[in-house]
């Protein structure tokens, strides 16, 4: 047999092989020995994780905020692939010094001592001065004060007139406290005055 002849009786039998010719006919993706390490790494910790039972949890409101997530990712990556978004050369490396340049040095500005020890003197003069103005405004507010110009027959011609049967228990209660209108009342009479208002 002659090796030509199985030369064309190959070709008639596998038109296909006769069809993609000398090229290999398995193509690798581009970047594929390059990349393939790490997408051995993560498969394999997502079976480690799989297996130790650890589950795959979804974050909070992870499904309402993904369309704007996905869709500002996008807005970012067209603006940063515009080239007016670019930092000038140098930019960093120079920053320092012309934020330097456009700083002015401090003033140092003495103090002086007398000077903050007057003012805090006057301070304190202030607030003896309010202090003592509260308190002798609050001296002269209370009743008592109020009511001591007024004489006492006044007072007992009031009550005498004003009072009534609900005030007795209130002016029975206060007599300790209102001086002795005279030591000389006999309690008898004292007696009657109060019978009389009820």
């Amino acid at each position: 047999m002659d090796l030509n002849d199985l030369d064309n009786d190959w070709a008639n039998d596998a038109p296909r092989l006769i069809a993609i010719g000398n090229k290999n006919p398995f193509n690798v993706p581009d970047k594929y020995f390059k990349e393939s390490f790490a997408q051995i790494q993560r498969h394999k910790k997502i079976l480690e994780l799989s297996q130790a039972g650890e589950a795959f949890e979804i974050p909070a409101d992870y499904f309402e905020g993904l369309t704007e997530n996905i869709n500002s990712r996008i807005l970012l990556e067209q603006n940063l692939a515009q080239p007016g978004l670019a930092v000038p050369e140098n930019y960093f490396e120079d920053l320092s010094s012309r934020i330097i340049a456009k700083t002015k040095p401090a003033k140092i500005r003495r103090i002086n001592p007398l000077r903050s020890w007057i003012s805090y003197a006057a301070a304190a003069a202030v607030l003896v001065a309010v202090t003592t103005g509260i308190l002798i405004n609050k001296e002269h507010n209370t009743l008592h004060y109020k009511l001591s110009d007024v004489p006492d027959q006044e007072i007992i011609n009031y009550l005498e007139l004003h009072a009534d049967a609900g005030d007795t228990q209130e002016i029975i209660d206060n007599l300790g406290r209102v001086p002795a209108i005279g030591k000389d009342v006999p309690d008898n009479t004292l007696q009657q005055d109060i019978d009389s208002t009820l």
